[in-house]
């Protein structure tokens, strides 16, 4: 088990200046409940060492989360500004953490962990005070068996819930809301994609069925010199499928930027994600485009089959 001691402050000096969480937590401890963590040291690169200790007990040092140290612009060796009070002091970065469970935690009215540094006890006290008492805002707690956990949350909450205020969260109820949550977004976003879909039908259908009112003299005098119905069909259907296909030019290069943007706010979080072009998506998005557009196009094209030459000629649209 390790305890974690919450405290917010601002950076100095960066271009912007950002807010940061400083979590003081007590290295031994800490080395052993977060031994799965990616550590990039001043060293070497480390993944569940003791070294995690060592390095939180260097005079004013920290370990910043991944994302935080991306919005900052900063990597082992370097030192931030950062206010301690009505003063400044500056920590020296000897580490920088990176693990997907980081960016599901938060503390503090809900300030994510992934925007934080930690730091030890010591530093915390000297530089970070908030009053004489020792008092830890989260307690972490690592099973040697996973199946006794919602036993020992259930014996927490019938020892402390009386006497404290607890809150208790497993990192199964964090996955499960995580993924509840991304299947709702998932659902909206294909509502919305389905709802565009329909209305660029419509959009097509409509715009067709002008031309083709617009357009019945020049229908007329193309079926009076001999073109073929199938002709004309395929006339009006190529230019629907044209249009459709500008679509999918511009809305392609459209969608990665916004795709691009998703992903880096994801990773700002702490979530692992990379940046990858979903080449079967372009795939599907064309099918769709070039599908959309010919259903759009059907009856203002069966309606230009129905023209008949004289009564065209007369138009005078």
């Amino acid at each position: 088990m390790t305890y974690l001691r919450f405290t917010m402050t601002r950076t100095k000096f960066q271009k912007p200046n950002h807010d940061i969480g400083i979590i003081a937590t007590d290295p031994p401890t800490f080395s052993r409940i977060f031994k799965d963590l990616e550590i990039v040291s001043l060293y070497e690169n480390h993944k569940g060492t003791p070294n995690i200790h060592s390095l939180l007990d260097m005079y004013q040092s920290a370990i910043l989360v991944e994302p935080l140290a991306d919005t900052l612009g900063v990597s082992v060796g370097d030192r931030i500004q950062v206010y301690a009070g009505s003063e400044t002091t500056s920590l020296n970065v000897v580490g920088v953490a990176k693990g997907m469970g980081l960016s599901f935690m938060s503390m503090g009215g809900g300030f994510q962990m992934s925007q934080a540094a930690f730091v030890s006890y010591t530093t915390a006290k000297q530089f970070f005070p908030q009053d004489e008492r020792e008092i830890a805002d989260m307690f972490m707690i690592r099973l040697r068996d996973e199946r006794d956990i919602d036993y020992i949350e259930n014996k927490i909450i019938d020892m402390y819930d009386k006497r404290y205020d607890l809150q208790t969260l497993t990192l199964n109820k964090i996955l499960n809301e995580f993924s509840d949550s991304m299947e709702k977004s998932l659902a909206i976003f294909n509502m919305v994609l389905y709802m565009a879909i329909l209305s660029a039908t419509a959009g097509i259908a409509a715009t067709m069925v002008m031309n083709v009112s617009e357009r019945q003299r020049e229908i007329g005098i193309l079926r009076a010199e001999g073109m073929r119905r199938i002709e004309i069909f395929t006339l009006i259907v190529g230019e629907a499928l044209f249009l459709g296909f500008l679509g999918f030019v511009v809305g392609v290069p459209t969608g990665i930027v916004i795709l691009q943007g998703a992903v880096r706010g994801m990773a700002a979080t702490g979530l692992p994600v990379t940046f990858i072009i979903p080449l079967e998506r372009i795939l599907l998005a064309f099918g769709l485009a070039m599908f959309s557009s010919f259903l759009g196009v059907l009856y203002p094209s069966i309606r230009a089959l129905k023209v008949k030459p004289v009564e065209a000629l007369k138009y005078r649209g």
